[in-house]
């Protein structure tokens, strides 16, 4: 008998096709201690070389039915409520991984539905309107949150 997660897998690889996702999926629901590791314990290389010119490289993005099911595993991880609105806000703002980490509830205006985005790499520092589902998110992980901790 499969287990949940190897039927899972199956239904994601069909769908998603992307071994990176697979590894981040595992690390969020607990599967898996070091993303920098691949299922069997080994390195993860990128087998990819870099182009003389950035700009042409073919940029991958995940289509609106890829992040469902993507969102809908970040449901099912070992912390739901933060996995899901943190993939949503990187999803929705373009938010970097570092960038997402950096931000504080000082950063949510909820009464006006605004996140202020303090950007790294020389990028510009920008406010960002938040919709209404990703709003209700915000508010189920704070109300989540047994601590005031930024």
């Amino acid at each position: 008998m499969e287990s949940i997660l190897e039927v899972d897998f199956k239904l994601f690889t069909k769908s998603v096709f992307c071994k990176e996702c697979y590894i981040f999926v595992l690390y969020f629901s607990g599967q898996m201690d070091n993303p920098k590791k691949s299922p069997n314990g080994r390195n993860v290389k990128s087998t990819e070389k870099g182009t003389a010119n950035s700009h042409e490289r073919r940029k991958d993005f995940l289509s609106e039915s890829e992040m469902k099911v993507l969102l809908g595993f970040a449901k099912k991880s070992r912390y739901p409520k933060r996995n899901y609105l943190l993939l949503l806000m990187i999803y929705r703002h373009g938010l970097r991984v570092s960038e997402a980490i950096q931000l504080k509830r000082t950063d949510i205006n909820i009464k006006e539905s605004r996140i202020w985005v303090s950007r790294l790499k020389n990028g510009l520092s920008v406010e960002h309107p938040i919709s209404g589902d990703e709003l209700r998110a915000i508010k189920g992980y704070f109300a989540s949150r047994k601590d005031n901790l930024p």
